[in-house]
């Protein structure tokens, strides 16, 4: 008995790694392979969709469910709180290392436009201005910023506490880091699981600081990246309310959710009862309203106009 209950660990164990192994596989296609040589970088895409699948299929197949997540006969080692203090720990400790690199691209106006334009649309909003119409970066670039509300809105954090509009961006993730701590000490597994599990946001995040590339420190994907995480933490605890405020966070902040919504949609339609997919749809119906109406009502063509100019 001793000996196929040992056998057995290991076997999940296996499982466990395997998945990590394949976590850290996307992180480095999404983060790194683009630095890589001309074939890498466009042979990544399809090495990054299989990857994604085959995570899709360990899952379908019960490899991941059969983990010791479920197992009753484990008990909890610690509380939700310790995973709270770990969780927001291993994002504080990028601290250092994040204000160097924003020290380094002190003025992200001269890499990238997103800020500049994130900006310049909470500064008009501010002022009683409607925000949409063009922003001059340079003399030889004035786009037509397309950013939706939830997205620049929160930079008036920033003005009120007079600091770097990216620390903005990292400030939200502390939101979704500390219920994911929370979520992962309140699972039924075993303590060094809990410590790996604990770990993964913030190697996503050493991943886009350790190479000091660009991405980091010229634009406001932080903010999103928290919009996205609260989706995800929605959906893997079964939370109605939690899934609501994501998938409206994330809808009215970057509208390139269309290329992943439909089947967002159809698998809400399909997995979980249609009182559900009601309230969600209304809920977002709902809230879309209240923050796209003001900016929108009179002046409905300004996101075309945007669309237009950038394609």
């Amino acid at each position: 008995m001793l000996v196929a209950d040992s056998m057995q660990l290991i076997s999940r164990n296996k499982s466990i790694f395997g998945v990590v192994i394949l976590f850290l596989l996307q992180v480095h296609l999404t983060v790194d392979a683009v630095r890589m040589s001309e074939y890498v970088k466009y042979v990544s895409p399809f090495l990054l969709l299989i990857v994604s699948l085959y995570l899709f299929t360990l899952h379908k197949s019960g490899v991941i469910a059969k983990s010791p997540s479920n197992g009753s006969n484990l008990k909890k080692t610690g509380t939700g709180w310790v995973g709270v203090i770990l969780c927001v720990l291993s994002l504080a400790l990028c601290y250092e290392e994040l204000r160097k690199l924003f020290i380094e691209y002190g003025e992200p106006i001269k890499y990238s436009d997103v800020i500049p334009q994130l900006e310049a649309l909470y500064d008009r909003f501010a002022k009683g201005e409607f925000p949409y119409y063009p922003v001059k970066i340079t003399t030889l670039s004035t786009p037509f910023p397309v950013y939706l509300p939830l997205y620049w809105l929160p930079v008036g954090i920033g003005r009120g506490l007079d600091i770097d509009t990216r620390w903005i961006g990292v400030g939200f993730l502390i939101i979704p880091f500390a219920i994911y701590g929370w979520y992962v000490f309140n699972k039924r597994i075993t303590l060094w699981l809990k410590l790996v599990l604990i770990l993964l946001p913030s190697i996503v995040l050493w991943s886009t600081i350790l190479p000091r590339t660009l991405h980091m420190p010229i634009t406001l994907e932080t903010l999103i990246a928290a919009y996205y995480m609260i989706l995800a933490l929605g959906l893997v605890s079964r939370n109605l309310p939690m899934i609501v405020i994501g998938i409206t966070l994330c809808f009215l902040s970057r509208y390139t959710l269309v290329f992943w919504f439909p089947l967002f949609a159809y698998l809400l339609w399909t997995n979980a009862s249609k009182k559900v997919s009601f309230i969600v749809w209304g809920s977002l119906l709902v809230s879309s309203i209240i923050v796209l109406a003001p900016f929108f009502a009179t002046h409905p063509y300004a996101l075309l106009e945007g669309l237009e100019y950038h394609n």
